[in-house]
């Protein structure tokens, strides 16, 4: 489940439930800045170029424990 559609069934639950109105706008408003936080940085993060990993050789000394070969 991406980023997105976390907040959406988020938003969904905080509306169904049942609080005092104070708490209700300040839980409503929490979720409308975490989906500006999360769309501002996955569009930060589209103009970034992609990171490659490069996978490293095996070193071949023997791990700690094992028999030596002769």
């Amino acid at each position: 489940m991406d980023p997105i559609q976390a907040l959406d069934m988020l938003s969904q639950v905080v509306k169904g439930a049942r609080l005092p109105y104070g708490e209700h706008v300040l839980l409503e408003r929490s979720v409308d800045v975490l989906r500006t936080a999360i769309t501002e940085n996955a569009a930060a993060s589209e103009d970034e170029e992609p990171v490659e990993f490069e996978e490293t050789a095996k070193s071949k000394t023997p791990r700690r424990g094992e028999r030596r070969k002769k």
